[in-house]
């Protein structure tokens, strides 16, 4: 773990800390703290998070989900329980707070207005569920009919396999045998 701005009680040299180190510090200390680190201890930006880790673990599962795509699912999701969850008003309106501010939203009010339209309430089984297998056996009955339609989702293999970048990555994408 490293600090990202400056040295703070109990730090190493090196700016490391440890789980002692960590249980002193207050929100704001442990908000500049970066667990994620590269073999050079320099943080892991979101890129090269997506590029390195993110998009190689989907493309090796077969699976299209940009980061974007699962923020979306989390928040749903989180919403979802905390509706069905809360004992009352003023603990729904706690959780949505710290769900805010677990999202780091500038605009809390705005970007929870556009989950809204977001289907979350006890008749989604019988309602959205419903029109969603209704089109998902149309596209079968498609395919049935035109198999290439298929096509559009093939995975192209790499060209050559890549070394794994460390080893909890060659595990996630089974590279290790």
């Amino acid at each position: 773990m490293l600090l990202e701005q400056g040295p703070e009680m109990g730090t190493q040299a090196n700016g490391r800390l440890s789980l002692g180190d960590l249980g002193k510090m207050d929100a704001a200390g442990l908000a500049n703290v970066r667990l994620f680190l590269t073999s050079r201890g320099d943080p892991v930006t979101p890129r090269m998070f997506r590029s390195d880790y993110w998009s190689p673990a989907l493309r090796a599962a077969g699976i299209v989900a940009p980061p974007h795509i699962v923020r979306h699912w989390f928040v749903t999701n989180a919403l979802r329980t905390i509706e069905r969850t809360a004992a009352n008003e003023n603990e729904m309106v706690r959780r949505k707070t710290e769900l805010v501010q677990y999202m780091a939203w500038k605009t809390a009010e705005r970007t929870l207005k556009a989950y809204e339209h977001v289907v979350r309430d006890k008749d989604f089984i019988t309602t959205t569920l419903q029109s969603i297998h209704e089109a998902m056996k149309r596209r079968e009955q498609q395919v049935k009919k035109d198999p290439g339609l298929l096509m559009q989702f093939a995975m192209v293999p790499p060209s050559e396999p890549r070394k794994p970048i460390d080893e909890d990555f060659a595990i996630l994408t089974e590279a290790l045998q």
